[in-house]
């Protein structure tokens, strides 16, 4: 018998998307992809906590790109990171983001930031506590993690 996975939050949809089960069961993904980034950040720091509020920001920004078929940090609206994040009602003190295409797990698109010095940066960042994580149509994978303004 295996072992019950911690149950983390994952909304049925955000900004009218449903969550894409044609990943497969999109909540045990999510908890893995959630075990897989503290278990990285291990040796070095805490592990991210999960964050509602984050998470509506990747999504929004992961739709958005996924809808109007870009990549970009800067969303379709001139919008970063930042914005999307207080527009979701959070107060940031420190804000990062990753984002990628095409891959079609969460795993890759973890691999692919491990992979890259620039976004392994932010995973092992002690600055960023909490995070949120969105998969849109086409593949498109963000990843915001951010701290409170203390």
């Amino acid at each position: 018998m295996q072992a019950p996975v911690a149950q983390v939050p994952l909304p049925a949809h955000v900004d009218g998307n449903a969550v894409p089960l044609a990943l497969g069961n999109a909540t045990d993904q999510f908890s893995a992809f959630t075990t897989s980034v503290n278990a990285y950040r291990a040796p070095s720091v805490n592990p991210l906590a999960y964050n509602a509020r984050l998470q509506g920001a990747a999504q929004t920004h992961a739709n958005n790109m996924s809808t109007l078929g870009f990549t970009s940090h800067i969303g379709s609206d001139g919008s970063t990171v930042r914005d999307r994040v207080i527009n979701q009602g959070y107060s940031p003190g420190w804000v990062g983001e990753n984002i990628a295409k095409g891959q079609t797990s969460a795993n890759q698109a973890l691999t692919g930031w491990q992979n890259s010095p620039d976004h392994s940066a932010n995973l092992f960042s002690s600055d960023l506590t909490e995070f949120g994580f969105a998969w849109a149509r086409g593949n498109y994978w963000v990843m915001v993690l951010a701290s409170p303004k203390s």
